[in-house]
């Protein structure tokens, strides 16, 4: 991964891997925190439920622990088995003869609005925004194992035989398709190395024929500021 006398751009390559490892371990331990925080709420606001309202009525009160880590288990098997952009598309009924929704300050009230609350549509938004709310933990836990496994994939790059492609398609301004570079590129694994080169940021994948790889504007002025600084 290190060579005696890395080139301008390999030696690039590797703060650059470094510094995509280091930020993704960074989301990682952010979206962790705060999974685990929201997911502490979460147990004890259904602890609070189960022991305040089912106790009351005879519900043992042993068994709340049990509930809220059930009800944590349920809330990771839901987010994983639910379509996000299903929850993003809402949709409310409004109560009056017109379908735009206004928002306005009724004095000695407060804020109002004519969207009809218990219209089917304003109900099923309802519950798309609390089940949106509820999934947050989980999310931000998932968020944080993609981030950390990224870095880890990142820490596997072969910088050597990567910056050799990224050398190649630095020379040339437009796309080049796979065949290209594997004939250009001396002893290139295939196989191995065009997945950890789309790894790096600013590598644009092109899957139109001929399917093939090329540097973003902002990656190649990167690239240029590099290799005027050595």
């Amino acid at each position: 991964m290190t060579g005696a006398n890395p080139t301008p751009l390999h030696a690039w390559l590797r703060r650059r891997i470094l510094l995509q490892c280091v930020g993704r371990l960074a989301m990682a331990l952010g979206m962790l925190a705060l999974g685990v925080v929201v997911l502490y709420l979460t147990y004890w606001f259904v602890y609070g439920i189960w022991y305040f309202a089912f106790v009351r009525l005879g519900a043992p009160a042993h068994v709340a622990p049990f509930v809220s880590a059930g009800f944590l288990v349920l809330l990771f098997i839901g987010n994983a088995r639910t379509d996000r952009q299903y929850l993003e598309e809402l949709s409310v009924t409004t109560g009056t003869f017109s379908n735009e929704v206004v928002t306005f300050y009724l004095p000695g009230i407060g804020m109002a609005s004519n969207i009809n609350p218990i219209a089917p549509d304003s109900m099923h938004t309802s519950v798309k925004i609390i089940t949106t709310l509820l999934f947050s933990g989980p999310r931000a836990i998932v968020a944080a194992y993609r981030c950390l496994r990224m870095a880890l994939r990142l820490m596997r790059i072969k910088t050597e035989p990567v910056s050799a492609v990224i050398d190649f398609l630095y020379t040339r301004s437009s796309r080049v398709d796979f065949q290209t570079i594997v004939a250009n590129v001396s002893g290139l694994n295939p196989v191995e190395t065009f997945p950890q080169v789309t790894q790096i940021e600013g590598i644009l994948l092109l899957r139109s024929e001929p399917a093939g790889l090329t540097i973003s504007s902002e990656l190649r002025e990167e690239i240029d500021a590099a290799i005027k600084s050595n």
